[in-house]
């Protein structure tokens, strides 16, 4: 610590960079290879090598601009939905087309795989699921508003957000899904994450809020207030333990070992002092990075009480999109400018940062 306003850490910097021509929307690390795809502005989908960034392919995935990217849980293909009103199917390992599954004329905003070969999408207020072998695809669910989040439960159920619902489904080979369990909130929810095992969705609302939802209960749960904005940043860690959530520049770790925090107070870290944008939780659930709007990248021990960070990153412009590689190793970061970036801890010249009050 140098100051009462300012905190001294160890300085990362990029030990690889690739620069896109427009900003980088999307990033997902290969749950099997060294290898990471991203999804930029203009639509165009790109495979890198992990280690060097070196560029292995590119093709043009949507017109108009791509929006969302996940990686099969097998690793053999990738999904990409896109402004263009379609869901494509890829091959992992030299992006040649698999599949083109259209959904309509509006923007399809989310995909989320159930497994390797069973597929949700949705587009405005519309659920959309499909089996990718066979080509299959039907309008599965349209509900009252938007659809802002998507997530599947490992027992085959599909939980969605709304702009005032939170609801789970249960889903059939070519059947209408039916509603079996939600709740109702009066405000927009924009975020969803599910926890691993699927008994907590963590959800960001519009009121600067983020609810807890016990799945299998019709009840909203327990409520998470205090934040300066907006929460649009909630992510587990891989063990279903702990949850950062973070609207403005403010990250809160609740810790969920007892099954609950309520009555709890949760860990506030330092190191921000901008909007915060994405949150990760190393694999192995010791480490949580996120990245601000002004270019600011924090690494936490969390295993420690220390609410500094142990490592940190400034970057010239905006962060857009963070993740980590599955064995831990490496983080990986997209920005506004279209640059991918790896990056490592340098052990000379530490990284002074400004702390807000």
């Amino acid at each position: 610590m140098t100051s009462e306003n300012t905190i001294s850490v160890r300085r990362m910097v990029p030990s690889a960079r690739y620069s896109f021509r427009e900003s980088v929307v999307r990033g997902v690390w290969s749950p099997i290879t060294a290898r990471v795809a991203a999804l930029t502005y203009d639509g165009q989908l790109h495979l890198l090598e992990g280690e060097s960034l070196t560029l292995a392919k590119t093709v043009m995935a949507h017109d108009g601009g791509g929006l969302d990217l996940k990686w099969s849980p097998d690793g053999r293909r990738l999904a990409t939905s896109g402004q263009d009103g379609s869901v494509r199917i890829w091959d992992a390992h030299d992006l040649s087309l698999l599949r083109s599954l259209p959904c309509g004329s509006q923007w399809v905003e989310h995909v989320a795989w159930q497994d390797f070969s069973t597929l949700a999408a949705a587009m405005g207020r519309k659920i959309f699921l499909g089996a990718v072998e066979s080509g299959e695809w039907f309008e599965a669910y349209s509900a009252n508003g938007a659809i802002t989040g998507l997530a599947w439960r490992p027992n085959g159920e599909l939980v969605l957000t709304t702009n005032g619902q939170c609801l789970r489904l249960a889903v059939a080979d070519r059947i209408p899904a039916q509603v079996v369990g939600g709740f109702n909130y009066p405000v927009a929810m924009l975020r969803l994450a599910l926890s691993p095992q699927g008994t907590y969705a963590a959800i960001g609302c519009q009121d600067s809020s983020a609810r807890v939802w016990l799945v299998d209960e019709d009840e909203n749960g327990l409520a998470m207030r205090g934040y300066d904005e907006k929460v649009q940043v909630v992510a587990w860690d891989s063990g279903g333990q702990q949850l950062a959530v973070s609207g403005g520049a403010l990250v809160a770790v609740w810790s969920f070992k007892n099954q609950s925090p309520e009555g709890t107070k949760p860990r506030e870290l330092l190191g921000h002092s901008h909007l915060v944008v994405d949150a990760a939780f190393s694999p192995c659930g010791r480490y949580l990075s996120s990245v601000d709007k002004g270019g600011i990248l924090c690494v936490w021990d969390i295993t420690n009480e220390c609410l500094s960070p142990v490592a940190a990153a400034l970057n010239p412009v905006s962060f857009q999109v963070l993740g980590w590689s599955m064995d831990g190793s490496r983080i990986f970061t997209g920005d506004l400018d279209g640059v991918f970036a790896i990056w490592t801890m340098e052990d000379t010249k530490p990284l002074v940062l400004s702390q807000q009050g």
